[in-house]
């Protein structure tokens, strides 16, 4: 790769601090399954828009 993909060596403590602190992070837990060859992005963006809709605060 010939740019900069940030956040690649930072995703794994975020996401460690989110299950720490009990907070979602979906979107975050879709890249870092995709950097990490657990699933296609195309598999994650099907999950993601299959959620159901919720109010953010």
């Amino acid at each position: 790769m010939n740019q900069v993909a940030e956040g690649v060596s930072t995703a794994g403590a975020v996401i460690a601090l989110a299950q720490k602190y009990n907070v979602k992070m979906l979107v975050l837990t879709a890249v870092a399954r995709i950097m990490d060859n657990e699933q296609t992005p195309k598999k994650a963006v099907l999950e993601l828009m299959s959620l159901p809709q919720v109010e953010e605060v």
